[in-house]
């Protein structure tokens, strides 16, 4: 038994020996277990910046916790495991350990939910957007011609003129092309006017309903006046026949005899994020050019606009039903002594995000919207969340161009 002795007190001393290392080092415990607890607005790019100073990192961290099903919409309360084996950024970690001595509290972790909650509250503005993100604009410009995106109509336009006729009787007319429009007399018109060619559809349906409400208008161009081209009997230009010749500065698409000439209304490409005053719940009620299968980059329209609450720059959530075959415990019953194959119900679970549409366009009764992101394909009537969920502008758009004011 003496022999054994030292062998017992040898284990004794190692044990102690590694455990007061441990507490000595606690550096060497927590680089095992580095967590972050997710708060409102957390996005997996705004943490990897934030512990890292290396935001594209964030796929790796995406890796690491692949329970995340959208690394721009973290839920509140999870915990995100940080990346092994990469070092904190220096500034971070003397930040973090300056902010704890002098405030004499410890920094957020598991379990402080909501003091890390209460410090980002002080930084945001309306539904957790950091108003930080909301410095400068949204170039949407780089997504495309921003004089594209047409609009809808809940009534028959009106246009202020019509081409009616080409210079070479062609029936598609492109940039450079001269177009000969008449215009309505009550409208003043001078040489170096500015209009916009459009096409109007039929009523469009409301989706889900039947109902028919709304025409979408298409911007296929725009034109130019050059001067009157009607010739009295001295042939001399004529402007009370209100015919005027025009060129085709631009065209979208091709321009046709008896599209609408409306007034030109210049839209920014540059679109300040703003936040959602009052939650809604609506539908896209048409696509650009009324199309029908609609995706990442499309640009939709929604029967609800200035009067309803909806601004230039707002962020809204596409969501889809979510509707599966209800599980079954066993393929057949066997009550009444006869086994009886049991139906395969349906179950309706919590409903699925996917996308983001950006408000480009805000009239009185109606808004356009541009899908900055979309993870499928979907159609219109589908519905759009407006204020339920935090969405985080920089995770959507960090890597879209920024702009410097309207």
């Amino acid at each position: 038994m003496k022999k054994k002795t030292p062998i017992k007190w040898l284990l004794v001393t190692t044990v102690f020996l590694f455990l007061g290392c441990m507490v000595v080092s606690p550096a060497i415990s927590v680089a095992l277990t580095r967590t972050h607890v997710v708060v409102r607005g957390d996005t997996l790019w705004d943490l990897c910046e934030k512990y890292y100073g290396d935001p594209d990192l964030w796929p790796k961290l995406w890796e690491m916790n692949p329970f995340v099903t959208n690394p721009h919409l973290l839920k509140p309360g999870d915990t995100i495991t940080l990346l092994e084996g990469v070092p904190f950024k220096e500034s971070f970690e003397q930040d973090d350990s300056t902010r704890a001595d002098q405030e004499g509290r410890k920094t957020p972790g598991p379990g402080d939910e909501d003091l890390a909650e209460k410090d980002v509250k002080k930084q945001e503005g309306m539904f957790g957007m950091p108003w930080s993100a909301l410095k400068g604009g949204i170039d949407v410009g780089s997504y495309m011609n921003v004089n594209t995106f047409g609009y809808l109509s809940r009534t028959k336009v009106e246009p202020e003129g019509r081409i009616f006729s080409s210079e070479t009787k062609k029936e598609m007319l492109y940039e450079g092309d001269t177009a000969f429009v008449v215009f309505d007399g009550d409208v003043d018109v001078k040489p170096g006017d500015q209009f916009t060619v459009a096409k109007s559809t039929k009523l469009v349906p409301l989706p889900n309903t039947g109902r028919r409400r709304g025409y979408v208008i298409s911007f296929v161009g725009q034109i130019m006046i050059e001067g009157p081209a009607a010739l009295n009997r001295r042939g001399e230009p004529d402007e009370r026949k209100n015919i005027y010749q025009a060129t085709i500065t631009e065209s979208y698409r091709a321009v046709n005899v008896d599209d609408l000439v409306l007034p030109y209304e210049p839209i920014s490409s540059c679109i300040e994020p703003t936040p959602v005053e009052e939650k809604f719940i609506t539908t896209v009620h048409a696509g650009k050019d009324d199309t029908k299968i609609l995706g990442e980059l499309s640009v939709v329209y929604f029967d609800r606009g200035h009067k309803h609450g909806i601004r230039e720059g707002q962020l809204f959530e596409l969501v889809r039903s979510n509707i599966v075959p209800k599980p079954s415990m066993g393929a057949k019953t066997y009550t009444d002594d006869k086994p009886r194959i049991l139906p395969r119900r349906k179950v309706t679970l919590p409903e699925l995000s996917i996308g983001v549409i950006l408000i480009v366009d805000a009239r009185k009764y109606t808004s356009t919207g541009l899908v900055i992101s979309a993870n499928e394909e979907f159609h219109p009537g589908v519905s759009v969340k407006a204020g339920f969920t935090q969405i985080e502008p920089t995770g959507y758009l960090s890597m879209v161009p920024s702009c410097n004011g309207k």
